[in-house]
């Protein structure tokens, strides 16, 4: 990395176990380990990009998530970061989180309600 400014980052830096070690963003967002899929990891924490895509990615310092809501989480950001954000504003509303978790709720379900609010109903007719 030369600069302050990182256009397109090779790899991710990922805090695991203290350390910070480099991988690829597909490797972060969909295994830990050849074989070895990120819902086994256990422990799952939100990761934000230099680019601003938001990812799930195996991390032994965060909490843990109940194993429900570990697969929900795993499924969605495995379709994106969009469906992700979805996930959480739309459908993990009444759960409880971590605070980082919390954090990204939060944010997806201001969005979800803005976006939501701009609807206007329509009648269909048969």
């Amino acid at each position: 990395m030369s600069g302050s400014y990182w256009p397109h980052p090779p790899n991710l830096l990922v805090a695991s176990g203290g350390k910070l070690t480099q991988h690829s963003p597909a490797k972060v967002v969909f295994s830990t380990m050849p074989g070895m899929s990120i819902a086994a990891a256990g422990f799952l924490a939100p990761l934000l990009t230099p680019h601003g895509h938001l990812l799930l990615v195996s991390d032994s310092d965060a909490p843990s998530l109940p194993a429900a809501l570990q697969q929900r989480l795993t499924a969605a950001f495995a379709l994106g970061s969009g469906q992700g954000l979805l996930q959480l504003g739309a459908a993990e509303v009444g759960s409880i989180l971590p605070p980082a978790w919390a954090w990204w709720r939060d944010f997806a379900a201001r969005y979800v309600t803005a976006y939501g609010s701009n609807f206007t109903a329509v009648a269909v007719r048969p």
